[in-house]
């Protein structure tokens, strides 16, 4: 999720005399490891000796790139503290461990050109902004494929239920009901066959917002998951982040959607328009209303 790139330039003036000394230095950048995410990310920074608890030098606040002054040839810690979003603390506190501490090697007479790589999944779990880029692709059919199976749906979900957790799942992270409805639908619809599993205890992704657990450990649990409240909750919180780190005029449905269902996709995929063409489709009988009392008479 966070990687570590390094190169070296000589930083050896034209006549200058090569001396032992303290002549080694590094420049730091944290950008997004995906290639279509190019933007650089915010980032404070501290440089310390290994074994040491004290600084030795710092970034003076959050920079978009950061040289150091010029130290002895020898092995520092650098600790890298990507900008976090407003919404740090809306679901689950993930704080910055240990992937964002790296050692880098300071060499004689070299410059070390250090650039943190920070995933699209390290940002929706730390809540690091930056803009997921991905294009869309017209070519991509809204239409059921084979599988697709709304009598499985009915069989293997407590839908009556529904209403209650979309709603308050919507209200707490300002994510649309329907949005909401419809990848719960799409989920259902095509991934009824993972219901072999469940007495086994082999699922992955728990219906009816199907997150993938073991992938997103750190924000996700299997028991949390197996409870329905808690389940939607998990689904608008991960649409939210979505669609956060899309520009406005790239929020749409199918991107948001091919998202969910992928993080890393490039292009609109058959999932992203399938789940467009739900927001614009679903039947009365796929939105069912909550009981309602009885009236005293």
């Amino acid at each position: 999720m966070v990687n570590l790139d390094i190169s070296y330039e000589s930083n050896v003036e034209f006549g200058q005399i090569i001396q032992k000394c303290g002549c080694a230095d590094a420049v730091v950048m944290v950008e997004p490891s995906h290639e279509r995410d190019a933007a650089p990310i915010p980032f404070a920074a501290t440089l310390r000796r290994m074994g040491r608890d004290s600084a030795l030098e710092d970034s003076g606040g959050e920079v978009e790139i950061w040289q150091t002054k010029k130290h002895g040839i020898n092995i520092y810690n650098l600790d890298v503290r990507p900008h976090t979003g407003s919404s740090h603390h809306d679901y689950r506190d993930i704080p910055l461990d240990a992937s964002f501490r790296h050692d880098v090697p300071f060499q004689g007479n070299q410059t070390a050109f250090v650039r943190v790589k920070i995933s699209r999944k390290a940002s929706m779990i730390y809540d690091i902004p930056y803009d997921f880029h991905i294009e869309d692709d017209h070519t991509a059919s809204e239409y059921p494929t084979w599988y697709e199976s709304e009598t499985m749906a009915k069989l293997t979900n407590d839908r009556p239920a529904w209403p209650q957790y979309i709603k308050a799942s919507a209200a707490r992270f300002s994510v649309p009901e329907i949005l909401i409805l419809s990848i719960a639908v799409m989920e259902t619809t095509h991934g009824w066959y993972d219901a072999i599993f469940q007495p086994f205890g082999g699922n992955k992704t728990i219906r009816p917002m199907n997150i993938n657990v073991p992938y997103w450990s750190k924000l996700f649990s299997e028991d949390d998951m197996n409870n329905p409240a808690k389940n939607f909750d998990a689904g608008a919180f991960m649409l939210k982040r979505i669609i956060e780190r899309l520009t406005v005029n790239d929020r749409t449905i199918r991107k948001i959607s091919t998202l969910y269902n992928d993080i890393d996709a490039k292009v609109v995929t058959d999932y992203g328009a399938r789940v467009e063409d739900f927001m614009n489709t679903l039947r009365e009988d796929w939105i069912p209303s909550p009981p309602h009392p009885e009236r005293h008479r």
